[in-house]
């Protein structure tokens, strides 16, 4: 418990210290939450991926993950959509290993209700930290995994070793998280 308030104390640093990033993008950046559905500037189109869910691998999002995690990437981010599972990934190459982002985008909150079930059954049901989104859990090897509105970030560490730079990959996963909805609070 004592580890996850560190994190937590951190991530409010790194949210309060990244510009985020929309900053001095072209691209629009969500409007906050709605509890009766996905945010009204963005409409659910199944067959490309929203302006937010590409934010995870836009220029500014690549800057503020570095500056977050002190450790550059080796290769360029480049994102990919699978129309057909809804979701669009981007991985981050590090000398050290590799960092998957993906998000997946679904139709409304029954779908995303039962997304989210599924994943945090297949993990053992581990309990939700609500410091994120909507609500966020992680993986036993520090991945993780957070809600927002109608689309699930996934920041997938698995590919890195114990320590990316300095931090241990629980740190790495909070942390990308963080940078990724300070993107998507529309703050």
């Amino acid at each position: 418990m004592r580890r996850l308030a560190r994190i937590v104390a951190v991530a409010a640093l790194l949210l309060g210290g990244v510009a985020g990033c929309g900053s001095g993008s072209a691209k629009p950046r969500s409007a906050p939450s709605s509890p009766a559905g996905p945010v009204a500037s963005e409409s659910y189109d199944p067959d490309r991926p929203s302006a937010s869910t590409e934010q995870i691998c836009s220029d500014e999002a690549a800057g503020d993950i570095q500056a977050a995690l002190g450790v550059q990437t080796t290769q360029t981010p480049a994102g990919s959509w699978a129309a057909s599972d809804r979701i669009y990934t981007c991985k981050y190459v590090y000398g050290a290993g590799t960092m998957t982002l993906t998000v997946k985008q679904l139709a409304d909150a029954a779908a995303t209700d039962a997304y989210v079930a599924g994943a945090k059954s297949r993990l053992g049901n581990p309990p939700t930290q609500n410091v994120l989104g909507n609500a966020g859990f992680a993986a036993p090897d520090g991945s993780m995994y957070v809600r927002k509105d109608f689309k699930v970030l996934y920041v997938d560490v698995s590919g890195l070793p114990a320590t990316l730079g300095s931090h241990p990959r629980s740190y790495v996963g909070f942390a990308v998280a963080a940078v990724i909805m300070s993107c998507w609070a529309g703050n």
